[in-house]
């Protein structure tokens, strides 16, 4: 039996031991910064933009949609905050991981080499049992790093997304104000289109009234004018006709004729040979009322 464990111990002395490193290992690093914007513009690249379909606002007034804008950057500043301190967490929390891992290692080892003692084997263990229990370290190492990695990467995705969906219900709301606004005033531009026609129908209206008041009132000063002119010539005429008797023979009157004539005043002519007339048939009259007295 003593001779057995010599010879074990022999061997064991001529096994090569690979020793722990004493310092803690170095966790595969993840991504150091935040990608969610660049997560968010990749995802906008192959997604079709709301705007592409809707009808482009038409050319106008601008409108301040200065509040969208400044929504978005501070929804993006928040999201990246949070995503940056809740990167932080959880990397503590796989380093913290990662150290248990590396203790774990160092336990194992100890335990190992306290089996062996115990069981009268010294030297420690052999080569091909310490490279297991390196790569066993090192699979759990490499696995919390994928997982820290993929970790990550989530929560800048996750905030990617968030900061998407987010940017797209602004632009959404803002391209409906816009366009709600436009409404506005397009409504706005047809009414005072409206209002623009009816005083132009309303002032039409006046216009023509006016014309035709003023027309009715040439119209009564025309005929006004013309009964007054009538009114005097007829005064005119009444006044001669009844002064007439002072062209009292035959030879005033073809005096009076012959000058109204010259004068253009051919109404005169008429009265003057009725009065010329009654003086003549007077004349005759007379004539036979002496010849019937001579008889």
């Amino acid at each position: 039996m003593a001779k057995k464990k010599s010879t074990l111990k022999a061997k064991a002395v001529k096994v090569k031991t690979k020793q722990p490193a004493k310092a803690l290992p170095s966790v595969r690093p993840a991504l150091s910064v935040s990608n969610a914007a660049s997560l968010a513009v990749q995802r906008m690249a192959t997604t079709q933009p709301i705007a592409a379909t809707q009808p482009a606002p038409s050319a106008g007034p601008k409108y301040d949609t200065s509040a969208y804008d400044n929504a978005i950057a501070a929804y993006e500043k928040k999201m990246k905050a949070e995503a940056e301190a809740a990167k932080q967490t959880k990397a503590a929390e796989y380093d913290a991981q990662a150290k248990s891992a590396y203790v774990a290692r160092l336990q194992n080892q100890r335990t190992l080499n306290d089996n062996l003692l115990a069981a009268g084997i010294r030297g420690g263990a052999t080569e091909t049992t310490n490279a297991k229990l390196l790569t066993n370290y090192e699979n759990n190492r490499n696995q919390i790093a994928q997982n820290k990695s993929a970790a990550l990467t989530n929560i800048d995705k996750e905030a990617g997304d968030k900061t998407f969906d987010y940017r797209q219900a602004q632009e959404a709301a803002k391209l409906q104000y816009v366009q709600s606004r436009q409404a506005e005033d397009r409504q706005i531009a047809e009414t005072k289109r409206q209002e623009a026609v009816q005083a132009a129908e309303a002032e039409k209206e006046r216009a023509y009234n006016a014309a035709q008041a003023d027309k009715e009132r040439n119209w009564q000063k025309q005929q006004t004018a013309a009964a007054n002119k009538l009114a005097k010539k007829e005064s005119i005429r009444q006044n001669y006709v009844s002064t007439i008797t002072r062209y009292n023979t035959v030879a005033k009157c073809d005096k009076a004729i012959k000058a109204a004539k010259n004068k253009g005043e051919t109404w005169k002519v008429k009265y003057l040979q009725a009065q010329k007339a009654e003086l003549q048939n007077k004349a005759k009259e007379e004539k036979k009322a002496k010849k019937k007295k001579k008889k």
